[in-house]
């Protein structure tokens, strides 16, 4: 009877020895956003940096270890087109499975209409939040959320445009902010805001409401390698589209630990994610975005089969070449249905004498020579009368972005198609 009472009390110590670490588990603050429609990483020079299907591994491997709140600034979708609508959908949902504790509202979501941000709401289970509108609306959004020892509040420093798309009266920025530092001060948590503005405004605000633990604020530039504080108040950012996140360690009610992410290949897609995204190029297919491409008018083209006749040394450099396998590049993905994808790997798709389908006009598929060259119909008709101009390397870089191909040297690229 000692020895089961003794193994009890044993059992019972243990016990409240796991329950005790389990209470005083670490949390990781998680930021991300500023997606602007960039679901995967696009380009073709390596290494690729970005995507959701990424962060949501670094994710799921920072929950082996720690508590994790996860932030976004917003930014869901880049534009109003049908294929962004689709894009900010796929966003949320991945968002919603990763458990989003906040998703500041943006007049970049907001554009999209109430529909899109009720979606953006049902996806993520109503963590689409702001403090800058006010009033009843269609839509409900909350002024804050408070999570973890935390209290995050939404504000745009563009209310009045909010406010417009979403039926509302505006809030300032500085009433917004009261707010959330006086509901984080009921709650005896640590006030967090995630601010649709610049640095410098960031600044201002840290200036006026010492008591805000972190701002997260917008920029187009890459996160700083340390963050900067004002005062007490720290001041983050994870730049555009999706290519890092930040990590900040929240302890005993401290932040620390601050670390910018840069979502590269280490981190491979995770499956759910993944499932969301070929969803979405499902519905895009579906859909048929590449048959309603918008097309402008132009001459003719003569097609890649044209040109071999005259030109069979500088055909046997273009098909030993990228460029002439560019559409199954996309063909082994599954996104050779994606007209934001298709535009860069086939010839003239903009254009109404440009790429259809491969069955329609096969010599338009890849990226053939006249997609540098130009329309080239009446040249194959009479080519010593019809002169093409010289290729440019600045034609390059009509694919090849900065923003797509971050590492492209045209020189060093040229040098494997060149041909006279």
């Amino acid at each position: 009877m000692k020895l089961a009472l003794g193994l009890f009390g044993l059992f019972g110590a243990l016990s409240a020895l796991i329950g005790s670490l389990q209470v005083h588990r670490a949390t990781t603050i998680v930021i991300s956003g500023d997606y602007l429609g960039h679901v995967q990483p696009c380009g073709c020079t390596s290494p690729q940096r970005g995507g959701l299907l990424r962060l949501a591994t670094l994710v799921h491997r920072l929950e082996a270890t720690s508590d994790v709140v996860l932030l976004s600034t917003g930014a869901l979708s880049g534009d109003i087109k049908r294929q962004d609508a689709l894009k900010l959908e796929t966003t949320a949902q991945i968002l919603g499975a990763l458990k989003v504790a906040a998703v500041n509202l943006t007049p970049e979501d907001a554009k999209l209409g109430l529909g899109a941000l009720q979606s953006i709401q049902n996806q993520t289970g109503g963590k689409l939040l702001t403090s800058s509108v006010q009033g009843n609306g269609p839509v409900t959004f909350a002024q804050t959320e408070t999570t973890d020892g935390l209290t995050i509040g939404g504000v745009s420093t563009q209310p009045d445009l909010l406010a417009r798309n979403v039926l509302r009266q505006a809030n300032s920025v500085e009433a917004a902010t009261e707010f959330l530092v006086t509901s984080a001060k009921e709650s005896e948590s640590s006030p967090v805001l995630l601010l649709d503005g610049p640095k410098e405004r960031a600044e201002a605000i840290a200036k006026q409401f010492p008591k805000l633990a972190l701002i997260v604020y917008r920029s187009a530039s890459d996160p700083e390698t340390d963050a900067e504080t004002v005062g007490s108040t720290l001041l983050v950012t994870p730049g555009q589209e999706g290519k890092f996140a930040l990590t900040i360690t929240l302890e005993d009610g401290k932040l620390g630990n601050y670390s910018a992410v840069p979502l590269d290949p280490e981190f491979p897609n995770d499956a759910q994610a993944s499932r969301y995204f070929r969803a979405y190029l499902s519905e895009v297919d579906r859909e048929g975005l590449l048959d309603k491409a918008v097309r402008q008018a132009s001459k003719a083209f003569a097609g890649s089969q044209s040109c071999a006749k005259c030109h069979a040394a500088d055909t046997k450099i273009w098909q030993h070449s990228k460029h002439s396998v560019a559409l199954q590049s996309l063909e082994k993905v599954g996104e050779a249905r994606d007209p934001e994808c298709v535009k860069c790997h086939v010839t003239g798709l903009n254009l109404n004498t440009g790429f259809r389908s491969i069955k329609a006009t096969p010599g338009l598929a890849n990226v053939s020579c006249e997609s540098c060259h130009g329309n080239a119909v009446l040249h194959s008709l009479q080519p010593k009368k019809v002169k093409l101009p010289k290729v440019q390397l600045k034609m390059c870089t009509n694919c090849h972005t900065a923003d797509q191909s971050p590492k492209f040297n045209p020189l060093t690229y040229w040098a494997k198609i060149q041909h006279k």
